[in-house]
C-alpha cells in the first residue's frame, strides 16, 4: 500500500496525503588545510597536528615547541683495501678477501689463507695464485692445470726442452705481467718496473713440488706470492743455484735463522739488491702452510717453527709443529720459513726508483 523507501501511498489506493519534504542538514564548515610551520608538510585542515613531525596546528592555538630532530652520525666509510695475498681490490666493509679470505692488514693481525676458509686438499694456480677447491682439474680463473708431483706450469714456456734454468721475460699488458705489477706497485707507487722476467728452474721446481706434497699430506699447502731481496747477494746465485732461497746465509733475525719474506714490496725494497742505476727483488711462491703469527713479538733464538700446543704429532715425531712463522715489521707482514725448499723464486723484477 506504501513505497518501501520513503512511504508515499499507492495512488491507485486514493489521493495520496502529501509528504513531508526532508530538510537540508548543515554541513559543518571545511576547514582550510594548513602548512606546517615546522617541517613545510601540507596538511588536511582536519588535522590538529602535523601528521609528519607531530606540530599542533596553529589555528587552534599557539602551538608548543616541538623538539627538533637531531642529526644521526653517519659511519665513516671505511676505504676500499687491496688484498695482500692475492691483489683483488676488496670493499673496506670487508674485514677479508672474498676470493682468498686474507684479513684486512687494516684491522691488526693478518691471518693467512690458510687459516681462512682454504680447505685441505685446495690448491693454489701457479700461473694467477687463485686458490682453486680440491676437487678442480684446473684453475677457474685462467685454465691452467693442477700442478703434479714433478710436472711443470702449464704456461711454462719450452719445459719439455733439455735446458734446466730458462728466463722468460712476461709480455707487459699481459695478464701474468699486471698480477705482478699491481702487487709491487701497491706499495711502490713512484718505481718504474722496468721488467718481470719468469724463472723456469726445473730442478728447483721439482724440489718444490716435493715440499709442497708433503705439506699437504699433513693437511695444508698453502702458498703465498711474496716478495725478497737478497742485497748484496746477486740475484742469479739464487734462481741459478742448486738451493734457491738458503736460509744458512741469515746470520741473524726477529724471527731467528729463516728465509725472510714480505707482503709489501716497500719492505723487500730496502733490501733490493743494486745492479747499475736499478734495483732487484725477488716475487716467490712460499709454502706457509700452517703459520704462527707473532704479530710485533719477536724472537731471535728460532730455528724451526714453534711447536702446535696440544697437537699429535706425526708417528716416530714427539710434536707437531706449524709450517711457518708470520711477524709484522716494517709496515709490513712478513712470513718465516725454515727450510730451504719451501720457497720457490718465481719471478725477479728489475725497477727504478723516482
Amino acid at each position: 500500500p506504501a513505497c518501501f523507501k520513503c512511504g508515499a501511498k499507492n495512488p491507485a489506493s486514493g489521493h495520496a496525503a502529501p509528504q513531508p519534504q526532508p530538510q537540508p542538514q548543515p554541513q559543518p564548515e571545511k576547514k582550510p588545510d594548513w602548512t606546517c610551520p615546522n617541517c613545510s608538510c601540507m596538511v588536511f585542515g582536519s588535522k590538529p597536528a602535523c601528521f609528519k613531525c607531530g606540530t599542533k596546528n596553529p589555528a587552534s592555538g599557539p602551538a608548543a615547541p616541538q623538539p627538533q630532530p637531531q642529526p644521526q652520525p653517519q659511519p665513516e666509510k671505511k676505504p676500499d683495501w687491496t688484498c695482500p695475498n692475492c691483489s683483488c681490490m676488496v670493499f673496506g666493509s670487508k674485514p677479508a678477501c672474498f676470493k682468498c679470505g686474507a684479513k684486512n692488514p687494516a684491522l691488526g693481525s693478518v691471518v693467512c689463507a690458510s687459516q681462512m676458509g682454504v680447505r685441505p686438499g685446495d690448491w693454489n694456480c701457479t700461473k694467477c695464485g687463485d686458490v682453486q677447491f680440491g676437487a678442480r682439474t684446473h684453475c677457474r680463473m685462467c685454465g691452467t692445470a693442477r700442478p703434479q708431483p714433478g710436472m711443470y706450469p702449464g704456461h711454462w714456456d719450452g719445459a719439455d726442452g733439455g735446458e734446466n734454468l730458462k728466463l722468460v721475460d712476461v709480455p707487459v699488458g699481459s695478464g701474468e705481467h699486471r698480477a705482478i705489477a699491481t702487487r709491487f706497485h701497491a706499495t711502490m707507487a713512484g718505481a718504474t718496473l722496468k721488467s718481470v722476467k719468469r724463472i723456469q728452474n726445473k730442478q728447483l721446481w721439482r724440489r718444490f713440488t716435493v715440499e709442497r706434497e708433503v705439506l699437504a699430506e699433513a693437511g695444508n699447502a698453502t702458498c703465498a706470492r711474496l716478495f725478497h731481496g737478497t742485497r748484496q747477494t746477486p740475484p742469479e746465485s739464487v734462481y741459478n743455484g742448486q738451493e734457491g732461497f738458503d736460509m744458512r746465509f741469515c746470520t741473524s733475525g726477529l724471527w731467528g735463522i729463516a728465509s725472510y719474506f714480505a707482503v709489501n714490496a716497500s719492505y723487500s725494497h730496502g733490501y733490493s739488491h743494486r745492479t747499475g742505476g736499478a734495483r732487484q727483488m725477488f716475487v716467490a711462491q712460499v709454502l706457509v702452510g700452517s703459520t704462527k703469527d707473532y704479530g710485533k713479538s719477536t724472537d731471535s733464538s728460532l730455528r724451526m717453527p714453534p711447536a702446535i700446543s696440544g697437537a699429535p704429532g706425526a708417528a716416530g715425531a714427539a710434536v707437531r709443529r706449524y709450517d711457518s712463522v708470520t711477524g709484522h715489521t716494517g709496515g709490513s707482514v712478513v712470513h718465516m720459513v725454515y727450510a730451504n725448499n719451501r720457497a720457490y723464486p718465481e719471478y725477479i723484477l728489475t725497477y727504478t726508483e723516482p
